[in-house]
This record gives structure tokens, C-alpha cells and sequence, in this order.
């Protein structure tokens, strides 16, 4: 039985999303992408204001995004590592868009992955947008409703009522995973998608920990032999 497991915690403390996925063999689950999401805002928000922002590589696929077991985001999602997986070199990042573009695509894979009917999964309303307004270019547009004032004519020319609104921030971004979690304080808010990445982590590693012993096991099992490490895997995170 091959296992195919990959997924481990590397010598610099970072763990890889896309073999926590490879190992899951599934996607992350609404509630992963909105804590992903929201630590790695936190994470490039953090390293706003110093110096290296010239070394910072930009997000592109699920290799880039590295994660540590306390649920925050690993440096070697922007800066690569000797961890970093083999492949296309990583373009230098341009700006704090073009981060928040990379990542809304990432999370838009981990969603996505392990897919096979070519379908696109069904996901709330409110995830959407969010990524939406993650990999939109530019400005975004803001309407300018007339006003409902009797004698107020409306004098803006057609197509003038659109005014550009500023550009996408981190700040904005952490805002929309805020309001995610209308009932919780900010402390709550960080402190809950802290440790649903940190579950996620966990639970890939204790994941490919197992299926590994299941793999060099000497005890003869017939029931446990005819399953795949797909079906163990899907069925790991149904428990």
C-alpha cells in the first residue's frame, strides 16, 4: 500500500498548505479559507513598516503558503526558505495588492482542491465576495446614490455617479473576516482563527503521522489493507 503522505513539519518549524491538502486528499473547509485568510493579513500587516520588503516573494499557487503549529503563518510565505518546494522561480512581490490578489487565488485553489468532477464548489455568498474583492484589479467602483431630498435635482451627467473608491488593503480584507464574526470581540476574532489554522496544522500532521505507521505496521489487518490512504484521509476529516 503506498502511502503518498508528504505532509511534515520541516526542520524550520514550517508545514506546506498544499501537503496538508495532498494529504486531507480534499479541500479546505469555509471556515479554513476565512482563517487563512485573516492570519495571513495579520501576518504580511505585521511586517509592514520594515525594510525587506524588497526580499518579499509573491503568492501565486498552494506551495507558496507556509504555516506553523501555533496557527500563524510561516515566513517562508513570502520570503521562500530552503523548505520552499522545487519548481518556476517566485517573481519578487510588488505591492501590498498584488499580495492580497496572490492570496485570494490560493485560497480559491484550496477550495477547489482535490476536484474532480470540473465543477466549481458551491460557497456562501459572503466567501465569495471576499475573494472576489481579493483578486480584483484596481479601483473598485462606488456608487453615489441620488439623494431622496424634494427640489435636489440630480445634475451628475450619466456614468458620473461612479466614483473610485480606494484601493484594496490589508486592513480592509481583515475587516470583511472580522465581520465574519459579528458577535465576537477583535481579541475573540484573532484568537479563534488563530486556532482554527493551528487545528488545521494539527490535524494534517497527526493525519500523515498515522497513515505512515499504518504503512510500516507488521500486523497483518485484511479490513485495513483494502483501504486506500484516500478513503482513510477522507475519512479523517469527516470525524
Amino acid at each position: 500500500m503506498s502511502s503518498g503522505v508528504r505532509c511534515k513539519l520541516h526542520s524550520d518549524g514550517s508545514v506546506c498548505l498544499k501537503d496538508i491538502l495532498e494529504s486531507f486528499h480534499s479541500p479546505i473547509r469555509e471556515e479554513h479559507a476565512w482563517a487563512l485568510c485573516y492570519q495571513s493579513c495579520k501576518f504580511y500587516e505585521g511586517l509592514l513598516g520594515t525594510n525587506n520588503h524588497e526580499n518579499y516573494l509573491s503568492l501565486t499557487t498552494l506551495h507558496h503558503l507556509f504555516l506553523q503549529t501555533d496557527g500563524n503563518v510561516h515566513p517562508n510565505t513570502l520570503f521562500g526558505g530552503s523548505n520552499a518546494s522545487a519548481g518556476a522561480p517566485r517573481k519578487k512581490l510588488n505591492d501590498e495588492q498584488h499580495f492580497i490578489k496572490g492570496l485570494g487565488l490560493v485560497i480559491y485553489q484550496a477550495l477547489d482542491h482535490d476536484s474532480t468532477d470540473g465543477e466549481e464548489r458551491a460557497i456562501s455568498h459572503d466567501l465569495e465576495q471576499l475573494i472576489t474583492d481579493m483578486i480584483t484589479d484596481g479601483r473598485v467602483p462606488e456608487v453615489h446614490h441620488e439623494t431622496d431630498d424634494e427640489g435636489i435635482e440630480n445634475d451628475t451627467e450619466e456614468g458620473e455617479d461612479l466614483a473610485e473608491s480606494p484601493k484594496r488593503n490589508i486592513r480592509h480584507i481583515m475587516r470583511m473576516c472580522e465581520k465574519h464574526l459579528p458577535i465576537l470581540t477583535k481579541p475573540q476574532v484573532e484568537a479563534h482563527y488563530k486556532a482554527v489554522v493551528r487545528a488545521l496544522v494539527s490535524e494534517g500532521l497527526e493525519l500523515s503521522s498515522f497513515l505512515e505507521k499504518v504503512a510500516t505496521d507488521s500486523v497483518n489487518s485484511s479490513g485495513l489493507e483494502q483501504l486506500q490512504f484516500a478513503d482513510w484521509a477522507r475519512f479523517w476529516m469527516q470525524v
